[in-house]
Parts: C-alpha cells; sequence; structure tokens
C-alpha cells in the first residue's frame, strides 16, 4: 500500500485498505501494518504534526513561551506581561475549543524544536 499512496486519495480505495474513509485514520492503520515499530512511531508523529487543524492565536503562544522560559527553563524574564504563577484559566462555552487550542500550544511551545 505504501508503494501506491494515490489510493489514500480516493475514499472507496482507504475504505478497503484500512476500514476508514478518515485519511488520518487510514494511514495509521497501514502504516502499523507495513513498518517496524520505531518508524511506525516517527511516521505518526510526522503525520499528526503535519494534518493539525488548530488555529493558536499567536497571543496565546506568547504566553505559552512567557510561561516555558519562566517556569520551566526557569530563565529570567523581564516581559510585563509574563504571568506570576504558572496557571493559565481560559473561559468560553462548552465545545469552543479551548481545551485542543491549549492542547496545540503547549505541543508547539514546549516539545517544538527551535
Amino acid at each position: 500500500m505504501l508503494r501506491d499512496p494515490s489510493k489514500l486519495n480516493d475514499w472507496q480505495q482507504r475504505f478497503k485498505a484500512a476500514g476508514s474513509q478518515d485519511a488520518k485514520a487510514a494511514w495509521r492503520r497501514i502504516l502499523s501494518r507495513e513498518l517496524d515499530s520505531r518508524d511506525h512511531q516517527y511516521l505518526t508523529f510526522l503525520l499528526e504534526r503535519e494534518t493539525v487543524d488548530t488555529f493558536v492565536p499567536p497571543q496565546i503562544l506568547h504566553l505559552f513561551e512567557l510561561i516555558y522560559h519562566a517556569f520551566i527553563l526557569k530563565e529570567y524574564v523581564d516581559d510585563p506581561k509574563a504571568p506570576r504563577a504558572p496557571f493559565v484559566l481560559v473561559v468560553g462555552n462548552s465545545g469552543s475549543g479551548k481545551s485542543a487550542t491549549v492542547q496545540q500550544a503547549i505541543e508547539q511551545v514546549f516539545f517544538t524544536l527551535k
């Protein structure tokens, strides 16, 4: 299947190959079948990173960068917008994407190599 990834563009072929119309789920299943565990883990990580669809506003990214440098790396931060404690309260309606936005901000700031 990896020799002809164009099959994954057609939802019928994708369903036949992986049992799912979702491209991400199909790739995961195919990669788990055809690769060893290390390669599977790495390629799944790359797939997740490239297909993320959560928008994080630049202000939130900046806030999490300040938190990361001040409270995790224990660096001196002289920005007046830096929080005094590593707590963030995110307010919004149910289902508005608060958890997904915060999770994506953490992944982008804490775990992305710069």
